[in-house]
This record gives C-alpha cells, structure tokens and sequence, in this order.
C-alpha cells in the first residue's frame, strides 16, 4: 500500500504544476508572436532540456519520406545523424501509434531494430510523433535524464503536450515556407508577364509603324491608277480598285487602332492644353456613326448633351475614337430586332469629372466578363465562328478596341468600366474624364437640357 503524501510532496507536486504551466504559457506566447517559427523550435528544445534535466533532445523533420535531422542539444555537432526512412516499420508503426514509445519497448522488436539504432546518435531514450491533424512533421526524441532517473508518467505526459508545442512550430515552418515560395513563384511570373507585356507593347508598336508605310503605298498606288484610267476603266477593273481601297481602309483603321493601343500603353497621348468641348467631340464622331447606323436600319440612336457642360482634359480625335468604337461595340451586340443605343454625358462637379456613357439594350454581358472585355484580343463569341463585320450581329473584329478605349481613357486620367445586369439585359459602358483645369473654375449651370437628338439609320 502507497504511503500517504506528505505535505513536502504536495507542496513539490504544486510548485512543479505551476512551473509546467508557466512554462506552456511561455511556450504558447513565443508562438503566437515569433516570426521565426525554427527560433521557437530552438526554444523548446532548450525548455525540455533544461526543465527535465534531460541530456539530449533532437527533432527529425519528415522530408520525402525520409525522417531527417532537423535540430538538436545535448549531444556533438560531429554525431551527424543519419537519415531514417519514414516508411520503415518503425516510423509508420510510431505514427499509427499516436503516443510515446521508449527505446527499450522499439528494440525488443526485430523488424524495428535496424531503424531504431540509426537514432543512437543521439541516444535517444523516448520518441514522441509529431503532427497535426492533416499532416505527419516529424519525431522529438528525447534522450536518458542526468540523474539517470527513469521517466515517470508525469514527465511522459509533459513531453508529450511540449512534442504538440513542437509540431505547431514545425508547422507553422512549413507554412511559412510555402508562403514565401509561393511568393517568390509569383513574383517571378509577374516579372515574366511583364517582360511579356513589354515585348508585346513594343511589337505592337513597331509592327503598326512599319506597316504604315506599306499601307501609304498601297493607297496612293489605287489613287494614282485610278487618275490615270480615269473613265477608261473597264467596270470590272473599277470594282477590283474599290475592293482593294476598302481592304486597304479597314487595314489602315486596324493600325491606327494599334498605334493608340501603343501610345495609350505607353501614356504617350497628350490631352489639349485648354481641354475640348463636348459637342465638338459628339460632332466629330457622328459621320461614322451614321455609317454605322446605315447598314443598321433598325436601330434607333439618341444623344443627350446638357447644356454648360464644361470641357474636359482630352483631345477631339482620340476621344471620338472612344465613342465610335463603343457605339459600334453596341451595335453588334443587338440582334436584327428594333433596337436603341444612347450615348449620353453628365457632369459631375464633386468629382470634378464628366462621365460619359453608351448603352444599348442588346443581348447584355455575363458578369464573368465584364473586365475582361478589355482585355487585348479578347472576344466573347466563339473564334472558331468568327467572321468579320463592323454592323453585323455578333460580328467579329480584331479584338483591340475595347482596349483602345480604355488606354486612350486612362491615358486621359480617367477611367472606364462595364454595366450589364446579364443576358438579354442590356450593356452600359461608362467612363469618366477630368475636367480641364481652365474650365473647373466657373462654368454655367448644367441643369438645363437640350432635348435628346433621335437619329435613326436611313
């Protein structure tokens, strides 16, 4: 029968409950506050040492299948562990386990001796697994006490919440680790992108260019044929020079939009210096609009300009660009039906900005592309039924001229987005540009308002 303890007893059983909690507090700030995850590691180390008056302690990390020396006290630097294969009997029979198992109880087992010899370096005398819930860390040795006292049950119970300590840290490594990877990962292949980007932009840039003069060539050669043939020209001759003129303009049209696409990337538009009016825009853009709106009888086209609109930080033939190109963009994506497509602007004196918008009541935008719309050579329809038409319902382009609009908008100081509440809903594009510095100061009232101007193609 157990003696009775004595007050001296409970009173070391207090003071070492309250030691070991202290110490798990520690533990648990250091870990909860440290960025270095191996520091903390280090640190329990050093507290199951020094608290358990243990001679060695050591930690194996799992790493491809193989239990590794990861860090250690007690013991020479020149030990050099050797590696322990994590899918040896041994290992998987620790992790199975879930809870201690001493050296004596691992060695009387044959299939487990020739693993658990390869940890006599450092004179491991208990191991404890390490791991979380969804992962396998590792294994914390723990070597013979300086007293040589056996371990009670209370220590065994002890190292074990310490081994739990120990897998958080390793855990929280890990994560960290792979956080830090995983940033390094991104980064290269953002840089990669951009170097991309740039080669792209810098193509684009010199191929429209290069293919200026060409295209010159080509439409002054038709002029000059056309002069010198005069009324002589066979019909069918007259046809095939109007054939090769049209392709030449639509070609000449692509390279201009690619060069804004450059400029625009590259901030290289410059806004007149007094800004442009409203109106002088609308004016400029309207001949092709009505081109538009011709092969398009169907569509009704209203504008609505407020009086005292101020002008706004632009120039006329890039921002009428803008409004042809979104124009059309609506135009195409209402089906041969009765149609409507308004471009309208406002002004908005809080934000010091005019926004202008165009919208139609067309088959709508999924909310999945409503950015990537703008996105360089991106089309909704399917490329594989691509046809190319500047009118024709969902007919194809070249893929750039959202993104013309955009970079001439941006390079503005302004910016452009997409509304549509889904299919068949209708789009909105709006976008917003600064108003010139000289016309912020004092402006008329803006209340008033011009009545709206339905044209109709004819």
């Amino acid at each position: 029968m157990n003696a009775p303890e004595t007050m001296t007893d409970l009173d070391r059983r207090y003071r070492r409950k309250l030691h070991d909690l202290l110490t798990l507090l520690d533990i648990s700030k250091q870990l909860n506050t440290s960025h270095d995850p191996e520091r903390v590691v280090g640190y329990l180390l050093l507290t199951i040492r020094g608290h358990l008056a243990v001679k060695t302690v050591a930690v194996y990390e799992l790493r491809e299948e193989r239990l590794c020396f990861h860090a250690g006290r007690g013991f020479s630097r020149a030990a050099r562990p050797e590696p322990v294969a994590a899918a040896g009997a041994f290992a998987q029979a620790l992790f199975d386990h879930g809870a201690p198992l001493d050296v004596s109880e691992a060695a009387a087992r044959e299939e487990w001796r020739d693993d658990v010899a390869r940890f006599a370096p450092v004179q491991a005398q208990v191991f404890f697994p390490l791991e979380t819930r969804d992962e396998r860390l590792g294994v914390l040795t723990v070597g013979p006490k300086i007293t040589h006292e056996p371990y009670s049950q209370e220590d065994i119970e002890y190292l074990a919440i310490l081994a739990n300590q120990v897998a958080a840290a390793l855990a929280n490594a890990r994560y960290i680790s792979r956080l830090v990877e995983a940033e390094r990962t991104q980064k290269k292949a953002f840089e990669e992108l951009t170097i991309l980007n740039q080669a792209k932009s810098s193509f684009i840039g010199l191929a429209s260019h290069e293919l200026n003069t060409p295209i010159s060539i080509i439409e002054l050669s038709v002029f000059n044929l056309r002069a010198s043939l005069g009324d002589k020209a066979a019909a069918e001759v007259e046809e095939m020079l109007e054939t090769v003129a049209m392709a030449t303009g639509r070609l000449k049209e692509i390279v201009s939009d690619l060069i804004l696409l450059a400029k625009g990337e590259s901030r290289m538009l410059e806004p007149a210096a007094a800004g442009v009016s409203i109106d002088d825009v609308l004016e400029a853009a309207q001949p092709v609009i009505d081109l538009y709106l011709r092969d398009r009888p169907d569509i009704t086209y209203h504008r609505d300009r407020p009086a005292g609109l101020p002008r706004v930080r632009a120039e006329v033939k890039s921002l009428s660009r803008v409004l042809t190109s979104l124009v059309q963009n609506a135009i195409k994506f209402i089906p041969r039906r009765p149609g409507r497509v308004e471009v309208g602007f406002r002004h908005l004196p809080e934000l010091g900005m005019v926004e202008g918008r165009v919208v139609d009541d067309g088959i709508g935008v999924e909310s999945r592309y409503h950015e990537r719309v703008f996105d360089r050579f991106f089309e909704i329809s399917d490329i594989a039924h691509h046809r190319t038409s500047k009118t024709e319902f969902m007919g194809g382009g070249f893929g750039i001229g959202l993104s013309v609009c955009r970079e001439i908008i941006r390079s503005l100081g302004g910016r452009i987005w997409l509304e549509s509440e889904g299919p068949e809903r209708g789009t909105a594009v709006r976008f917003l540009l600064p108003v010139a510095a000289s016309a912020a100061t004092a402006m008329p009232p803006a209340d008033a308002k011009h009545p709206a101007h339905p044209r109709k193609g004819h």
